[in-house]
């Protein structure tokens, strides 16, 4: 749902942002610079936030699983590239 503070907001929507955020990232040549590894876990990321963003189009689904997801991503890749 979105915040109360902040009611314009769609949850799938900003899905979709960082999806396409995580495309964009992989197209870059700082992205490329880095290598195979680095694009694989762009492409990664951008997978689960494609999860992330169809789970809360849906009705029906629970969306923590692919939010965790999408976390779990950008923890591995700052982990190694990063931090």
């Amino acid at each position: 749902q979105a915040p109360s503070t902040q009611p314009d907001l769609a949850p799938a929507h900003e899905a979709l942002i960082l999806r396409e955020a995580f495309r964009e990232l992989a197209r870059t040549p700082d992205a490329r610079a880095r290598g195979k590894t680095f694009l694989a876990l762009a492409a990664k990321a951008e997978a689960a936030s494609q999860t992330l963003e169809a789970s809360l189009r849906s009705a029906t689904a629970d969306s923590s699983a692919a939010l965790q997801d999408v976390a779990r991503s950008c923890t591995q890749c700052h982990e190694r590239f990063r931090d």
